[in-house]
């Protein structure tokens, strides 16, 4: 709460030329002490993300492109090269059919529920479309995997669901 409350008003006192470097030392030292925890260094990152204020952001300008084609394939490799399952690939696909459904109907009916509260009559297909939590739900599965929560067959089908919906 402090960092919360503290970080955004160095950013601001120190000014724009410094966005940059702080925000790549706060994100580093959050999945840092994150990882020192004992917890996943992407929660940490993820925390960071969450106290850098909007406006400081501005710098990044087209980066979502470069994260998307050089970063997010790294990613989805590493965590591929733990999948190690001992069911059949049929029960493991249709674990992560049955989740791609459960998902994509959540959803949809999310963003019906959100724009019904609004007022508003059409739902956008492309708002709908929007799937960018397949990179969380693979960092949490990674996560209960670790902690020997679920298996490594279940591991397998949320990895194949979260491409897939990906």
């Amino acid at each position: 709460a402090l960092a919360y409350w503290l970080y955004p008003r160095i950013m601001n006192h120190l000014g724009e030329s410094s966005w940059p470097t702080l925000t790549v030392a706060l994100v580093f030292a959050w999945a840092a002490f994150s990882h020192w925890a004992g917890l996943h260094w992407l929660l940490g990152a993820f925390l960071a993300g969450m106290i850098i204020p909007r406006h400081t952001t501005a710098w990044l300008g087209g980066m979502a492109e470069h994260q998307m084609y050089w970063l997010m394939p790294v990613f989805f490799i590493w965590t591929g090269l733990k999948v190690q399952w001992t069911s059949s690939l049929s029960v493991i696909m249709a674990a992560a059919i049955a989740m791609y459904v459960i998902a994509v109907v959540t959803k949809f009916v999310g963003v019906w529920l959100a724009y019904k509260s609004e007022g508003m009559k059409t739902v956008l297909f492309k708002t709908a479309l929007l799937q960018n939590k397949g990179l969380m739900e693979i960092f949490l599965a990674t996560v209960l995997l670790k902690a020997q929560i679920i298996t490594g067959d279940m591991f397998a089908a949320v990895v194949i669901m979260s491409l897939i919906s990906t």
